[in-house]
């Protein structure tokens, strides 16, 4: 009898040891899979989210100003609704010399102004930025296709140079009325008018790694807008020596070329480009494209390779890398200031990996 109690604690014991065990086994299977799951369920989740999308007609919307929580932004969504992609061959170029019109007379002396002072500056040793050529939108074409009504587009180019648009940028707020008065505020966004003033076109994008991070970057104190603030991963002017090609422009080698140069020497093959939108940032006269991009490296790997030497790395002096999640990058954005063209790039991207607008705005009134 008393051989009997004696096993009976035995096995007791036996069983609460082994219990504890399969804890602790359980803890090291948690540890080491979670990410790998997590990452899976990501994946899936867009998947299904892409899948059910897929066929989403998308009627025509007014141009409006975009707001995020409670907050105006600076932005106006010409197209695009994060939902669906724009295909590239949707996305039509017509690229012309120069300017189908004239300038408003405010530009000339602004230009003339901004070079005496960029030259002024050059002479103290500071490093100021070159007048290469770019481009300018002067027209925008909104439509859908026939068949499935996908996103159209058709965009209106010139070459310009860089000290001119910069120039304009930089004197917005001077005069009365103001550039900025006078014809951005006034600019109807509806009827296909000429768009008035000299201004930048290009891309901005975020860029998600394969281990479920998204980049943002610090732009360097030198960068020729916004120095030293935090941006996303890319924005990048259309250039006309790289990307124009017959009087036309290929937007998806556009999209490459910049996330091939500003986050590291990235094979084309290993970059996955989804265009959300044409927007433009009233405060900055600017148009972009906006995108959503995952390139097939992870962090450590993009670090390792831009160690080794970025094109344009003298533009954006540290990359953050952070979790895929809308908790950790409202979370981010409430700490680092960012341009409103950037938080709204942001939430697109939000937006086309699946999480729902409900969820974003829960984070959006807790954070920003």
């Amino acid at each position: 009898m008393l051989e009997l109690k004696t096993n009976n604690k035995l096995v007791v014991v036996y069983l609460f040891l082994f219990e504890i065990f399969m804890i602790f086994i359980g803890m090291i299977i948690s540890i080491i899979f979670q990410e790998p799951l997590n990452q899976l369920y990501l994946k899936i989740r867009r998947a299904l989210f892409k899948s059910l999308h897929k066929n989403k007609k998308t009627a025509i919307s007014k141009a409006q100003t975009f707001i995020i929580g409670e907050r105006v932004t600076t932005v106006v969504v010409i197209d695009g609704d994060g939902y669906v992609d724009f295909k590239n061959k949707n996305i039509v170029f017509h690229v012309c010399e120069l300017l189908p019109y004239a300038l408003p007379d405010e530009i000339s002396q602004y230009y003339e102004n901004t070079v005496a002072d960029l030259d002024k500056r050059k002479e103290r040793g500071e490093v100021v930025p070159w007048n290469g050529s770019t481009l300018s939108l002067y027209k925008y074409v909104v439509s859908r296709t026939a068949d499935f009504e996908d996103y159209k587009l058709e965009v209106f180019l010139a070459k310009n140079d860089y000290y001119t648009v910069y120039s304009t940028i930089h004197n917005l707020n001077n005069g009365k009325p103001s550039l900025r008065e006078k014809y951005i505020e006034t600019f109807d966004f509806e009827n296909n008018t000429l768009y008035p003033l000299p201004n930048s076109i290009g891309l901005c994008l975020c860029v998600r790694t394969s281990d479920d991070k998204l980049i943002f970057a610090v732009r360097s104190t030198d960068s020729g807008y916004r120095p030293g603030q935090s941006d996303v991963s890319v924005v990048e002017g259309l250039n006309p020596q790289y990307d124009l090609k017959l009087h036309s422009l290929d937007l998806l080698s556009a999209c490459n070329r910049a996330v091939y140069e500003e986050i590291g020497n990235i094979e084309t093959d290993k970059i996955d480009v989804s265009v959300l939108g044409l927007v433009f940032d009233k405060e900055y006269n600017q148009w972009n494209f906006i995108g959503d991009v995952s390139v097939d490296m992870t962090q450590d790997e993009l670090i390792s390779r831009r160690n080794s030497g970025t094109s344009g790395k003298w533009e954006l002096k540290v990359l953050d890398f952070v979790k895929f999640h809308p908790k950790d990058i409202f979370q981010y954005l409430s700490t680092h200031k960012m341009w409103d063209m950037g938080i709204v790039t942001v939430y697109f991207t939000l937006v086309h990996n699946g999480f729902s607008k409900d969820k974003l705005q829960q984070f959006i009134e807790k954070y920003l």
